[in-house]
């Protein structure tokens, strides 16, 4: 009986080839009991083209009986509230628009590292996610992909991955910190958009940060803006009223922080007690420090941090004595 029926599968499948020979039909729609597929006859591959079932857990094949499946074709899975883990084989190369997006139960997302192409809001709105591993060799992760994933605290990012879309983590309130991006170079408007970010450390291959790129995230107190940003929008931290920047003296960003009102606070390249910034502390420092004293000559911003040995807030002769000590004891 069940070569009998592997015999008329067969035909069936060849019947199709046939007519797809004939009609130059470039796809065909196949089912099993879950899904719907999309078959490439002239490639022997499938994509899913729809999930028909609702259960909890879900496991995507890597054949439809002879046709290697390659891709998951757009909102395939979208909407289905059931799914709480989805687990993509290694022969996805492409994932579709909006393929999971709505998935309200879906706790856990990889992208597996075969992926080559991925479509934007893959996982929009799903409140219940919580981690997501970005393993695809990609540049750049999609527009809205994990957009009002409120729950999502955990991110592991591919270090190919060197920009971050639009709108990418925007309402993922849960998410506290970007040390997962350390690799990027670009930031999308709205990237971190309503998200729980609290402190981050901007890092040096980033030259720009766009429009509300970090608006509206309630809970940020502190960013360390590094020299090589040379543009700020002036919607980039709208509303952040707990924000402190951290800048460096006379970069983009000091002056940025000036203009607009924000609180900041001065980082310094030099050691402390450097009070002349010549790279060294000595005895030339105590001499400087005793001319402003002697209101001989004015200090900057960064030199009035830098002279701050004893660490008051306040710069007066207890700070020479603290550099001539520590020279002696260097």
């Amino acid at each position: 009986m069940k070569f009998v029926k592997k015999f008329i599968s067969l035909l069936i499948i060849i019947g199709i080839l046939s007519f797809a020979s004939v009609f130059g039909a470039a796809a065909i729609d196949m089912s099993d009991d879950s899904f719907t597929y999309s078959i490439d006859f002239v490639n022997t591959t499938a994509t899913i083209k729809q999930y028909k079932l609702n259960e909890t857990s879900v496991a995507v094949p890597s054949y439809f009986q002879q046709f290697k499946v390659v891709g998951i074709e757009k909102s395939a899975f979208a909407g289905k509230d059931n799914i709480e883990s989805v687990l993509l084989p290694l022969t996805i190369e492409s994932i579709g628009e909006s393929a999971f997006e709505g998935c309200a139960s879906l706790e856990y997302f990889s992208v597996p590292s075969s992926v080559k192409r991925l479509g934007v809001s893959v996982c929009k709105g799903n409140t219940a996610l919580k981690k997501v591993e970005f393993n695809a060799p990609l540049l750049t992760l999609p527009a809205y992909s994990f957009s009002n994933c409120s729950s999502l605290s955990d991110v592991v990012m591919s270090d190919t991955v060197t920009t971050i879309g639009q709108a990418a983590f925007s309402g993922c309130t849960s998410l506290k910190d970007i040390s997962y991006f350390d690799h990027t170079n670009r930031f999308e408007r709205i990237a971190f958009y309503k998200s729980g970010l609290e402190e981050i450390e901007i890092n040096e291959n980033i030259t720009a940060i766009y429009d509300y790129t970090f608006a509206d995230c309630a809970n940020l107190t502190g960013v360390m803006i590094p020299g090589t940003v040379t543009y700020i929008d002036p919607t980039a931290f709208l509303n952040d009223s707990k924000l402190t920047l951290k800048v460096y003296y006379d970069s983009y960003a000091h002056h940025f922080a000036q203009d607009n009102g924000i609180a900041y606070q001065l980082i310094s390249d030099h050691e402390m007690g450097d009070v002349d910034r010549s790279g060294s502390v000595n005895v030339t420092d105590v001499t400087v420090l005793q001319r402003y004293l002697a209101e001989w000559e004015s200090f900057d911003e960064e030199q009035m941090i830098l002279a701050d040995m004893t660490g008051d807030d306040g710069v007066d002769i207890s700070d020479a004595t603290a550099i001539q000590f520590y020279i002696v004891n260097h």
